[in-house]
């Protein structure tokens, strides 16, 4: 594990805390911490010579989010949060589960299956320019798919594919030695940052083009600082963080608490009552919730 890397995964962590505690300053800065978590998971899928099964993919992804899925739709149906939904739209709500925030588990999931897909069928060449001809290409439509009314998850679906695309076309510059093909690569990210720059799409620009910049450390041999055991070890609860916040969050909007206190103090009770349950529930079992 890369400290470096592991550093950013966790200010992403808190950005995403941030983001859900609805303050308004920051919010699209905070974001980019989901841009990040996208781009690296896509690497480090494609860069991994193992090709985990689809049950244990489901296993670290989908069965976390059936889990809490669970959990937080008896907490909202507690305090009478649950709605009812038109049939027609079942197959959504399911994508969407019980609380917005889960949607990345499935969303990621169908990603991990799909860029695999990819690796394995088609010329990495072929996609490769394909990726970076689509990537600017979104950022320059970015006002007309972003004013389209599609029902959730679709949206988040949407502001998520262009990180898909980039954390590919990095992937693609780590095993590419070709200067063409880094070129290609290096041409469509600038294009893209440039076509983000002026457009100044909000909740877009600049999350993308702050997410960007620090996945850029993908791309380094080696990590810009010593490895660190207390930061890996404190990174491994990040997906737990991530998986329970709502819950401090929505206590902490009970009281008196506002502004950067209120993110500040829901991370930090989330951090600790993920390390308590991973003492507590044997190693077997917390694949499936933490």
């Amino acid at each position: 594990m890369r400290s470096d890397i592991e550093i950013i995964r966790l200010l992403s962590t808190f950005g995403i805390v941030w983001f859900h505690s609805n303050i308004f300053f920051g919010k699209e800065l905070a974001y980019a911490g989901l841009v990040f978590f996208i781009i690296t998971a896509v690497f480090y899928t494609l860069k991994s010579n193992k090709d985990a099964p689809i049950y244990m993919k489901a296993e670290r992804l989908l069965l976390p989010c059936l889990t809490w899925s669970l959990i937080y739709f008896i907490l909202y149906k507690f305090i009478g949060k649950v709605q009812p939904s038109p049939f027609e739209n079942i197959f959504f709500d399911i994508l969407s589960t019980p609380s917005i925030h889960l949607w990345y588990l499935p969303f990621i999931f169908i990603v991990t299956l799909f860029i695999v897909g990819l690796k394995k069928n088609l010329p990495t060449n072929f996609t490769l320019l394909f990726f970076s001809l689509l990537l600017p290409t979104l950022f320059y439509f970015g006002a007309d798919w972003r004013a389209y009314e599609l029902t959730s998850p679709l949206p988040q679906y949407l502001h998520a594919l262009p990180a898909v695309l980039i954390g590919y076309l990095f992937y693609c510059f780590e095993v590419k030695k070709n200067n063409l093909a880094r070129l290609i690569i290096l041409t469509s990210i600038l294009v893209s940052i440039i076509f983000l720059y002026i457009s100044k799409l909000p909740g877009l620009s600049s999350t993308y083009i702050v997410g960007i910049s620090f996945s850029i450390l993908l791309l380094l041999n080696k990590p810009i600082i010593k490895t660190s055991p207390y930061i890996n070890s404190f990174s491994k609860l990040t997906f737990g963080i991530y998986l329970i916040h709502i819950i401090p969050l929505a206590i902490l909007n009970k009281t008196s608490i506002t502004g950067w206190l209120l993110p500040t103090l829901a991370f930090i009770s989330s951090a600790f009552i993920i390390y308590i349950a991973k003492l507590i529930i044997p190693n077997k079992l917390q694949k499936y919730i933490l």
